[in-house]
């Protein structure tokens, strides 16, 4: 018996890249350690690279220590050892191969000693919704009569 199916055995078979979980955005506080984590799966296996605001990590290639990443086969962790605000920023890995490509982006917030939540107190100010307990104002109302 001949298989018909020769030809189609000798052309390999490929997928485009695509990510198993999206990146998640964080915040974190200074110096906070921060993680991303990205798996990436295709025929082939995808080439992962990673950018910070659509320029290369400068730890991918060398330059800044302060960023470490790691890949392992398909999987891919980019690191900060300690977050400083100036790590405010959009972070995207990209997954590449022959079949094609595939982004994954989070979105990271630093929040520096001096961050004040845009929808919360101000810590520098005193607290307006309490009665002040050091002051009592009496206001006192008469009422007039029409004659």
């Amino acid at each position: 018996m001949v298989c018909g199916c020769v030809g189609s055995a000798a052309r390999a078979v490929s997928s485009a890249p695509r990510f198993v979980e999206r990146l998640q955005n964080q915040t974190v506080r200074e110096g906070d350690p921060v993680a991303f984590t990205v798996d990436a799966v295709g025929v082939p296996a995808p080439m992962l690279g990673w950018a910070k605001d659509g320029r290369s990590v400068p730890g991918a290639g060398g330059g800044d220590d302060r960023y470490r990443v790691e890949t392992d086969g398909a999987r891919s962790t980019l690191a900060i050892a300690a977050a400083r605000p100036d790590d405010n920023a959009w972070f995207q890995c990209t997954a590449a191969s022959v079949a094609g490509t595939a982004v994954n982006r989070a979105r990271l917030v630093v929040q520096g000693n001096s961050y004040v939540p845009l929808h919360g107190p101000d810590p520098t100010r005193p607290d307006r919704t309490r009665p002040d307990t050091h002051t009592h104002t009496h206001v006192r109302r008469h009422a007039r009569t029409r004659v």
